[in-house]
């Protein structure tokens, strides 16, 4: 008799999986997962007003997750994309719900120096398996500025706030759409894109595979 093959467990390697899935249920229920939707608060002492930015995050970062992002980043263990991928998902399985519904997501791009020196970009591999869960055309109409490049001297402190700004759109977005880091720690990154998209008219929701802070939670999100 021949068995019917089933996949294990991406993570454990030991139980099996039901597919889509690449993870076990024990694994999913022992994983460090937040179950809130939060709002993350621009720091008024160092932006200009960006107001709020709701955010959904799969994790807290802590091991095992923390490990697996910087093998994927670091070490290029590619195939723990679809590990991190699916954390999200469990997270927000279905943003065509939300209201006004996503149209586009946007992977916060590498800089070209990162690039370089990894020779991929991790969010744009998780955000593709993202983009084709979900059902979103992917948006690569923002871009990183070389920070080095932005002159400082001569500027007051407002206008030292905004050339802060580190990235910059390049072709059109639609007005809502997905924005999505890997590690929220101060959420500088995440809310200066959000400010850049937001400057365009757009609706940002953001979302993160893990941070190492707390937001303020405002709403209960169930997983199942």
């Amino acid at each position: 008799m021949i068995w019917p093959f089933r996949p294990t467990c991406a993570l454990c390697q030991l139980e099996p999986t039901s597919s889509p899935s690449v993870l076990c249920q024990p694994c999913q229920q022992d994983l460090p997962l937040r179950r809130h939707l939060a709002q993350m608060h621009a720091d008024p002492d160092d932006w200009l007003d960006q107001g709020q930015l709701p955010i959904w995050i799969a994790s807290d970062y802590v091991y095992p997750i923390s490990e697996l992002i910087t093998q994927f980043k670091n070490q290029s263990q590619l195939h723990w994309d679809t590990v991190l991928a699916e954390l999200i998902q469990l997270r927000l399985p279905y943003p065509a719900a939300l209201t006004p519904a996503p149209k586009a997501l946007i992977t916060l791009p590498s800089s070209a120096s990162r690039l370089r020196e990894r020779g991929f970009d991790p969010m744009g591999l998780i955000g593709q398996r993202l983009a084709r869960h979900w059902k979103l055309p992917v948006s690569q109409a923002l871009i990183r500025i070389d920070q080095q490049t932005v002159r400082q001297q001569g500027l007051s402190r407002h206008e030292r706030v905004g050339r802060q700004l580190a990235f910059k759109l390049v072709a059109p977005v639609p007005d809502t759409v997905l924005l999505l880091d890997d590690v929220v720690t101060t959420g500088t990154t995440l809310m200066q894109a959000a400010a850049v998209l937001r400057q365009a008219g757009c609706t940002v929701y953001g979302v993160a595979i893990a941070s190492n802070r707390r937001q303020k939670a405002v709403v209960q999100y169930d997983l199942i």
